[in-house]
């Protein structure tokens, strides 16, 4: 398996996992996800593009700058190092039920 996939496979695991439990969202900061799966920051960053591409889903940040979360259609750079919210990324499930 390739590092992307093996990036996806962990998220999409997690997604699931978040489906099961009726959790809204998933928070993790991509370079920690990327060191326990021993994958390129960059492998883990795609996987999450990836999932927030997926119906139903989104990938957000805490912006200081907008004073609100941003997607990251609307910040792309700088997404997955933005200090304001410590690195933390979101993958948010839109409907959980």
């Amino acid at each position: 398996m390739n590092p992307g996939q093996k990036a996806f496979t962990a998220i999409w695991e997690h997604v699931q996992f978040m489906k099961r439990t009726r959790s809204p969202e998933l928070h993790l900061k991509a370079h920690e996800e990327a060191a326990k799966l021993r994958v390129p920051v960059q492998a883990m960053q795609n996987a999450l593009m990836w999932c927030s591409s997926l119906a139903g889903m989104t990938l957000t940040t805490w912006s200081n700058r907008a004073w609100r979360e941003v997607s990251y259609q609307e910040c792309p750079v700088g997404f997955f190092s933005n200090r304001d919210d410590g690195n933390h990324v979101r993958l948010r499930l839109r409907s959980v039920f």
